[in-house]
This record gives C-alpha cells, sequence and structure tokens, in this order.
C-alpha cells in the first residue's frame, strides 16, 4: 500500500499512480517516486544472478569434461557434492 502521510492524512492506494493522483489533486507535496521500490527490484535481480551463476557452475563442475569433475579417486568428488555418479570410477 502507498500511503499519503501529509499532515496526518490517512489515504492509502494500492498503486503509486493512484497515490500521485491524490497528492497532486489535493496539494500533498511532490509526488512519490518508486526509490524503495526500485533498490528491492535491484537487490533481488542481483540476487537472481547469484543464484543462477551458483547453479551454472555446479552444472558445469558435475559435467566429466570439467577437469575438477573426476579426479584421481574417480567420481567419489561429485558424488560427495550431491550432483550424483556422473563420472565413472577410474
Amino acid at each position: 500500500m502507498y500511503k499519503c502521510g501529509w499532515n496526518g492524512c490517512e489515504k492509502a492506494y494500492g498503486t503509486l499512480n493512484h497515490l500521485n493522483a491524490h497528492v497532486t489533486m489535493q496539494s500533498h507535496g511532490a509526488k512519490r517516486s518508486p526509490d524503495g521500490l526500485y533498490s528491492l527490484f535491484i537487490l533481488l535481480s542481483l540476487c537472481l544472478i547469484e543464484v543462477t551463476l551458483f547453479f551454472l557452475a555446479v552444472s558445469l563442475l558435475s559435467t566429466p569434461l570439467h577437469p575438477l569433475a573426476c579426479v584421481t579417486e574417480g567420481w567419489v568428488a561429485a558424488r560427495s557434492l550431491h550432483l550424483g555418479g556422473v563420472c565413472s570410477s577410474v
């Protein structure tokens, strides 16, 4: 909810556009901006990118083509990471 808060005004709206229409028509200060929401959106986007990169790295490590996936102990290293037995034992 978007609250007005101008000198005790208790009006609240479901959209920022409706709040700004109220603010303009009632002369309740400057239009509000979505700064806080934009920061939250950026934070969530960065977290999504980080999680995506993590799963991409895990999937790359689990392929037999990657030098760290099949070490001298065979597929034990990959299995210990709960990636399954993707490497055949040496």
